[in-house]
């Protein structure tokens, strides 16, 4: 299970799972993969927002000069070419980042397969206290909420916008994790 230290005016995640890293990838958090050994960092790629082009989700990210808009697949062979070489991966995220979205964090490696296959990011809006959850561009909207303060859910389907209250929903927990 990946863990959480300071690291000057940041937050580290380290010993991070591939499912959490996979997890990771789906939370829309400006952070920066850093490979490190001997307590050097050899490279890193910063995560600067994700999104749906081209049927196929993107992550912009900047590696070395370049920013530019991958697949998830880039990320990973350069997370595993990195391994292979002998450098452990972790995560930097800046204070202010990581106390805005730590909900989705603490939430990390809990996620269900489904809403992570089939979401395009899931994020959290700490002064309005919602969540979202976007998924591709469809006939209909492709964003559920989830408000904090009325455990209510507002969704789009064939009728319109629906809000729903159900007893069964405590929780963002209970949408988004098994």
């Amino acid at each position: 299970m990946a863990k959480f230290r300071n690291n000057k005016g940041a937050v580290e995640l380290y010993e991070i799972e591939p499912a959490e890293m996979v997890h990771f990838m789906k939370l829309n958090i400006k952070a920066s993969i850093v490979f490190i050994k001997d307590g050097n960092i050899n490279d890193m790629v910063e995560l600067l927002d994700r999104d749906y082009k081209g049927n196929v989700n993107t992550i912009i990210i900047k590696h070395g000069d370049k920013k530019v808009r991958v697949d998830y697949g880039k990320i990973f062979d350069i997370i595993s070419k990195n391994q292979e070489s002998g450098f452990r991966t972790s995560i930097i995220i800046p204070k202010k980042e990581f106390s805005t979205k730590q909900p989705l964090l603490l939430m990390l490696g809990k996620y269900k397969k489904s809403i992570i296959e089939s979401c395009v990011c899931i994020d959290y809006n700490i002064v309005d206290r919602y969540f979202t959850i976007r998924y591709k561009p469809g006939r209909f909207s492709n964003v559920l909420y989830y408000f904090e303060s009325n455990d209510s859910a507002l969704l789009f389907n064939n009728n319109g916008p629906s809000l729903i209250y159900d007893d069964s929903i405590n929780s963002i927990e209970d949408i988004l994790c098994d």
